[in-house]
């Protein structure tokens, strides 16, 4: 779980007005990387917020936070890499929970 961060203070305020956000994005970087490059990046279209969970236990340095969304659609683009390290070409992923379909 990510930690606590200033954007969780929008998605609290959506989920207790019942509102939604038109897209919300999550990237995921390698860990340990030496570089900032991107191993996955998530796209959620017409994402709900529907629950906040913060814990922590005593010695934390931060709270640690889950957040869970219902969506209308996600796009997924994955960055493999070589045993060597450098960046594969991308695959991207697309699909639609309002059509059931690929976009």
């Amino acid at each position: 779980m990510p930690s606590l961060s200033y954007a969780a203070l929008f998605v609290l305020q959506a989920l207790a007005q019942g509102q939604h956000f038109n897209g919300v994005e999550i990237i995921a970087r390698k860990a340990g990387a030496t570089t900032t490059a991107i191993a996955n990046r998530y796209y959620f279209s017409l994402a709900f917020p529907t629950s906040d969970e913060q814990s922590g236990d005593a010695g934390d340095e931060t709270m640690q936070q889950k957040l869970t969304f219902n969506y209308g659609g996600l796009a997924l683009k994955y960055v493999g890499q070589t045993p060597t390290g450098t960046a594969k070409p991308p695959v991207y992923a697309k699909w639609s929970q309002i059509t059931n379909s690929t976009l």
